[in-house]
């Protein structure tokens, strides 16, 4: 029974990874606590239900959902966060501002669309039985799709010019731009790929459990307890803090009760930092 729960939680800690390198593209590079990033997770499930309720099909409207979401996460740097820094605000009155955008998008699908959980689809899936052990249809979505996620985004961050310069701005925006390249626009193709991630997760997760407008905070805090653990400014190490928790989870699951499942997730958060500050992998980020 056991190596059940660890298959449901190497696949939730897929989830939290993909959410969580998503969130770091945008956090290394910008410095930016960027935790609206949990309403633009809620948003995307709702444009999903209301692309689906008036007719359009399946495929195109989760394209439209991806693509709609990544240009509100392009939409809050450039109208929000951008403007604030050249204003010269700080960080943390940046976060504040960030915090209070969530806010009012949460608030505001919860009046359009009421508090209750939502369904995609009430469909009951037939699983797959490997030996004693059951891996629904959804579960093998979310594998494929998260594990393909990640596999891409380590590629293109190691192995592309893109890559390259998403460093290289993480390092030193200032010398970024100074040898030429545009800094600003990098932050902009960057925020729009990290809120269509976004979007895959909380389309798979509506898909599979349902969805209501408060979900993504606890969806983005697993993530970032994950990005944390696993290092910041190694992506690698966030993959692995993300399957790490996921297991951890599931084992906690399994041992206690369900309940216990977010008091054991920063016990872990604690125990990793205070033994490794810059967490499994990190490396140390140049302060700005």
């Amino acid at each position: 029974m056991i190596i059940q729960f660890l298959i449901n939680g190497l696949i939730q800690g897929l989830l939290y990874a993909v959410v969580a390198m998503a969130f770091a593209l945008t956090y290394n590079t910008t410095r930016i606590f960027h935790i609206a990033y949990a309403g633009v997770l809620v948003v995307a499930s709702y444009l999903l239900m209301l692309f689906l309720q008036i007719g359009v099909p399946v495929s195109i409207s989760i394209v439209l959902s991806i693509l709609l979401c990544g240009l509100l996460n392009v939409g809050v740097e450039k109208v929000v966060y951008l403007p604030m820094e050249k204003r010269g605000n700080s960080h943390n009155t940046v976060m504040v501002a960030s915090i209070g955008l969530f806010v009012v998008l949460t608030n505001l699908v919860a009046l359009l669309f009421g508090n209750e959980n939502k369904t995609i689809s009430n469909a009951i899936v037939q699983g797959m039985r490997i030996g004693e052990y059951i891996i629904t249809r959804m579960q093998i979505w979310h594998f494929g799709v998260a594990g393909l996620l990640s596999a891409v985004l380590l590629f293109v961050l190691w192995r592309t010019s893109l890559g390259i310069k998403i460093k290289a701005l993480s390092a030193d925006s200032q010398l970024f731009a100074a040898m030429g390249h545009n800094a600003e626009r990098l932050r902009l193709l960057l925020f729009f790929i990290s809120g269509g991630l976004a979007a895959v997760v909380s389309i798979l997760l509506a898909y599979d459990v349902g969805f209501d407008p408060y979900f993504g905070m606890p969806l983005l805090l697993n993530a970032l307890v994950a990005m944390i653990i696993g290092g910041l400014g190694n992506f690698k190490g966030v993959l692995l803090g993300g399957i790490l928790l996921g297991v951890v989870q599931s084992l906690a699951v399994y041992f206690l009760e369900a309940r216990w499942e977010s008091a054991i997730t920063f016990v872990v958060f604690l125990l990793v930092i205070i033994a490794k500050p810059k967490g499994l992998l990190g490396n140390l980020m140049r302060e700005v």
